[in-house]
């Protein structure tokens, strides 16, 4: 069943009983609204934008659920921490508004250690469908009001914890519904067991889970999916590397699926709050660089560079660089390297397998992810005679060779491959 948002305009009429229900039914959303803030008001905060930095709203009017087919519940997880300050993406939000629409629980909590989960479950005290309709309206307004308000209380910031502890909220109230978690966060800790460092992100993600289970870290995310929005994404002074960007892509997803669960990368890039200096102290990780090491060419020689996502990272299902301003840098590095006369260029774009796209779609994809590599070449000073650019689309993928999607494969066949040939 698809669950659409539907609304109704009523008519008041001018006799004095329509009046009463009127009046009747807007203290009675008052209530809703106070009781629902009660549980779910961000820490510390009213529920008043007016006191929140970075204050913003979204409509949820504007959320659309018609992509939810079943029904769920559905726990937000929301940073809003100092470096990773980010806007709830609206289709991070359907899952919760379908569950309010539904009748089963919606609730959020934020990433700081100790954080409290909020939450409801929305239960309508009317019979007419205009009056169940306001008291749905009246609970998305306060939820939506409350997550976008949502901000970390500490520095002391904890993923894990509250990926943990938002599986174990879900288990308590989802009353056989699906259960979706949507985390929006960098991934990149400062406290807890996975308190952010180089050698962290250095280490093997299979590892690292086989640890947690063996410590009993690991929630039981059986039968739940989680959907990670802005993973290796940063607001603030805080830099991550497009590597370690890809190790916390791949960390994350593997405890999940460690622990039963169902994990999903969202490709979003995330519009940042841009209050990062309001919120509570998190201190920075100074994580090395990523570089590239460009061939010397000799006569007759040739040599290739692959840009793979650790350096190179597009828009899921994009030609768009996910870091535009790092993209022209990389590759203007590259075409400095390319010598002036003699030498030619083949840029060729691959992508991952994915059932979601047809052969012709993902070659398509690649031709115009090669495309923008050379449009980039050439804006360095590349005679845009020595560039071809060729899509190869999912050939050699190895994303999909289980039968099922494999994220940490996908992300070795997302790449451009770049071939330099000096005559």
């Amino acid at each position: 069943m698809s669950i659409r948002n539907t609304k109704n305009t009523m008519n008041i009429g001018n006799s004095l009983a329509v009046r009463s229900a009127a009046i009747a039914t807007s203290l009675l959303l008052a209530f809703l609204i106070a009781t629902f803030a009660t549980g779910c008001a961000s820490g510390g905060s009213s529920g008043g934008q007016s006191v929140v930095p970075g204050s913003y709203a979204i409509d949820p009017a504007a959320v659309d659920t018609s992509a939810v087919l079943e029904p769920v519940s559905c726990m937000v997880v929301t940073s809003g921490s100092q470096n990773s300050a980010f806007r709830i993406p609206t289709t991070c939000l359907a899952y919760p508004k379908a569950a309010i629409e539904q009748g089963n629980y919606a609730g959020y909590l934020t990433c700081d250690a100790g954080s409290t989960p909020h939450g409801k479950t929305f239960a309508t005290t009317k019979s007419s469908q205009a009056g169940r309709e306001k008291e749905v309206d009246a609970f998305l307004a306060d939820y939506f009001t409350s997550t976008c308000s949502a901000r970390a209380a500490t520095g002391e910031i904890d993923m894990l914890s509250a990926l943990n502890n938002a599986a174990s909220e879900l288990r308590a109230h989802a009353d056989g519904s699906k259960m979706v978690i949507n985390v929006i966060g960098s991934g990149l800790n400062s406290a807890g067991l996975l308190t952010a460092s180089a050698d962290l992100v250095g280490t093997d993600a299979s590892d690292i889970a086989g640890q947690l289970t063996s410590l009993g870290a690991l929630a039981d995310f059986t039968g739940i999916t989680v959907h990670f929005y802005g993973l290796g994404q940063s607001s603030g002074s805080q830099v991550v590397p497009s590597s370690v960007a890809a190790k916390l892509q791949s960390l994350y997803p593997t405890l999940v699926e460690a622990g039963g669960g169902v994990a999903i990368v969202e490709s979003d890039v995330l519009t940042r709050l841009g209050c990062d200096a309001d919120l509570p102290n998190v201190p920075t990780v100074d994580f090395e660089q990523d570089s590239l090491t460009f061939p010397h060419l000799e006569r007759n020689q040739s040599a290739q560079v692959v840009l793979d996502e650790a350096v190179l990272a597009f828009v899921g299902d994009s030609a768009e660089f996910i870091d535009p301003d790092k993209a022209h840098l990389t590759l203007a590095e590259l075409a400095d390297s390319i010598p002036s006369s003699g030498a030619t260029v083949l840029v060729e774009g691959y992508t991952a397998a994915s059932p979601a796209f047809s052969h012709d779609e993902l070659i398509d994809l690649s031709q115009r992810r090669a495309e923008a590599v050379r449009s980039a070449l050439v804006a360095a000073g590349v005679s845009p005679g020595l560039i071809e650019a060729v899509g190869h689309g999912d050939a050699g993928a190895t994303s999909m060779e289980t039968g099922v999607f494999s994220e940490s494969a996908a992300k070795n066949d997302r790449r451009v491959v770049v071939t330099l040939s000096l005559a």
